[in-house]
């Protein structure tokens, strides 16, 4: 197991594992994914790697990786820190638009787009940007709870008394339809149009609605294959970004 952190970020070919041990990493297991161990793969906190080696050079490759469960488990609290800070500068930017004010990522979308482009650089120098997956897994499931809780306490007081007015009966109905429209057009067009298979789908369905209760029922659901989370990933950011501007564009008119 990868718990060295000198390696997060860096390649199978940056182990140099022939050269010190005479040792080859043949697999990388990621979550619950195996992948072939090429020499440009990038490598993060957790991956398990299978190593062809002498024998008498297993417990010396064990130790160079880390091998440790605490190891992978421990957050990187300056990266955090330093992420989080740039994505709520960004976040609070104006933009101006002519004729109708400024507009903003906020504190939603700024560290969205700052987690985006932190996580594909991946490290910068001793610094790691990424979160073990143990780490990240954690967060969401979290997240996700506070989420629906936050939520639901908010709306759940006024939801019976909006439901008894002509209007909020009207919303509803509206939330429906376009809900509905907007699943089954996703579903023809992913279907026989793009050819994606029912997991890839789920995920997109639920990025580009920006909702994660419908991820984590997903995931669920297909033991968590690995292509519910790839399409969730493809289309959330654009969703996220493109709702909060019109959102602001909304309000000025």
């Amino acid at each position: 197991m990868l718990s060295e952190r000198r390696f997060y970020g860096r390649t199978v070919a940056d182990l140099d594992l022939f050269a010190r041990f005479g040792a080859r990493a043949t697999r990388v297991r990621r979550a619950d994914q195996d992948v072939l161990a090429t020499d440009d793969l990038v490598l993060q906190a957790g991956d398990r790697i299978r190593v062809a080696a002498p024998r008498e050079q297993m417990r010396l490759v064990a130790a160079y990786l880390g091998d440790s469960e605490h190891g992978t488990a421990d957050i990187n609290p300056l990266g955090l820190a330093l992420g989080l800070t740039a994505g709520l500068a960004l976040g609070a930017l104006p933009v101006p638009v002519p004729g109708l004010g400024s507009l903003e990522l906020g504190q939603a979308a700024g560290p969205l787009v700052v987690g985006l482009l932190l996580g594909r650089t991946g490290r910068t120098g001793r610094l790691v940007w990424t979160l073990p997956h143990q780490a990240a897994e954690t967060l969401t499931q979290i997240g996700l709870l506070v989420f629906l809780a936050y939520a639901g306490g908010r709306a759940g007081s006024a939801f019976v008394d909006a439901l008894a007015s002509p209007l909020g009966l009207q919303l509803v109905l509206a939330g429906l339809v376009v809900t509905t429209v907007h699943a089954a057009v996703l579903l023809l067009l992913g279907r026989a149009w793009l050819r994606q298979a029912g997991p890839r789908l789920a995920g997109v369905l639920s990025g580009s609605q920006t909702q994660p209760a419908i991820l984590a029922h997903a995931q669920e659901q297909t033991h968590h294959d690995q292509r519910v989370a790839l399409g969730y990933a493809m289309v959330y950011p654009v969703a996220m970004v493109v709702k909060i501007l019109v959102a602001q564009l909304l309000t000025m008119l």
